[in-house]
């Protein structure tokens, strides 16, 4: 899942934590999360102390994230396609 927050100016602490719940619940469903388009204010906002980055993935803009997913598909795919050759 792609989250884009290109253009967000700012956000407070609780929609740094909302987000980071949201990206935690979407790895618990096995899929990851990735955040595209973090301004420096939203960056500092996320690197308050007690807000865990891990889950969300962060990348430059939409582009990269993007690329992010379909490598991170292609990663996935090359196992299943090993053990159908051999």
């Amino acid at each position: 899942m792609i989250l884009d927050l290109t253009g967000v100016m700012d956000v407070d602490t609780s929609t740094a934590e909302h987000l980071v719940r949201l990206a935690k619940a979407v790895q618990s469903l096995g899929a990851r999360c990735v955040v595209s388009g973090i301004g420096a204010e939203v960056a500092q906002t996320l690197a308050t102390p007690g807000i865990s980055l891990e889950a969300l993935s962060p990348t430059r803009n939409l582009q990269q994230a993007l690329k992010h997913c379909l490598v991170a598909g292609r990663r996935l795919e090359q196992p299943r396609e090993s053990q159908s050759s051999g």
